[in-house]
């Protein structure tokens, strides 16, 4: 039988009372599994790598690791007429690294102890290891893709990933910028993970786990969520905890608006449900 939660099972002080959205009687939830499908018919996709996990940490310490920052907008966007949760933007860079046409892309090579921001608060991590780097900057230069396909950064500012994590280890924090700039040619064999800045926000951490049991269930990729210290320069994996998962879910649930939509979207991903009228949490 199902087991229905309330959701203040935590510290009442932590929420604001859920905020039911009055004009919605029900929510249609677009079926997943046919949107997908849709989306990834008729293209011929490289078979990912197979093989024993990547350790992520050892990449990490070795000054090898990219954070490529995605746009939060997973769950940002929802159309109250047909609610959904948005994949477009990240399977459109998915299907550029199927297709090796993933290139001259900006992302940030993370610093072990160093304060290094990222672009946005999620995104991918890439293995510069097997990348093929094409410039690197201490800072960000704005580059971007000229008409032929070439990168326009300037050659100056370039330097090698060595020179850019010496640099940024040695030089003090009010002498440089926070944020690096590395651009890189990626295909699929170079994702490693998932990456969100602490402090977490409950709709990013939500966003993240929903990718995460897409791709296993499309791209047949499994692939880790690390929790990012920016200002520590700190990477810790996320352990999937039930009871932290719950509270996410009950925090997006109880925010004013969409709030209960959004729950209700992210619910069957971490094995709950959501009551559209009372915001009532059911676990499966």
């Amino acid at each position: 039988m199902a087991n229905e939660l309330n959701v203040n099972l935590f510290d009442p002080s932590n929420y604001n009372p859920v905020d039911v959205v009055s004009h919605v009687e029900t929510v249609t939830v677009r079926e997943t599994d046919e949107v997908m499908s849709k989306l990834f018919q008729g293209l011929t996709f490289e078979e990912p790598k197979k093989g024993p996990p990547l350790d992520v940490m050892s990449i990490f310490q070795e000054k090898r690791l990219l954070a490529r920052a995605l746009e939060p907008d997973i769950s940002n966007s929802i159309d109250e007429d047909r609610p959904s949760l948005n994949f477009r933007t990240v399977n459109g860079e998915m299907e550029q690294m199927y297709q090796g046409r993933f290139n001259n892309v900006s992302c940030t090579l993370l610093i072990p102890g160093q304060k290094v921001t990222t672009y946005k608060p999620y995104g991918f991590l890439f293995n510069a290891q097997t990348a093929n780097i094409i410039h690197a900057a201490s800072h960000d230069i704005g580059s971007y893709t000229n008409d032929d396909g070439s990168l326009c950064a300037p050659k100056e500012l370039n330097m090698s990933l060595e020179q850019l994590a010496k640099f940024v280890e040695e030089t003090p924090l009010s002498d440089r910028f926070s944020m690096n700039e590395v651009n890189a040619n990626f295909r699929i064999r170079d994702l490693t993970g998932f990456f969100v800045v602490e402090p977490v926000d409950s709709c990013n951490m939500l966003d993240l786990i929903a990718m995460q049991g897409m791709f296993e269930k499309f791209h047949q990729i499994k692939l880790p969520i690390f929790l990012y210290d920016q200002d520590r320069g700190a990477l810790t994996l996320f352990n999937h905890r039930s009871d932290e998962i719950l509270r996410h879910l009950v925090r997006v649930n109880n925010q004013p608006g969409v709030g209960v939509i959004r729950a209700q979207l992210f619910a069957p991903y971490v094995g709950y449900s959501v009551d559209p009228l009372r915001g009532k949490i059911t676990k499966l």
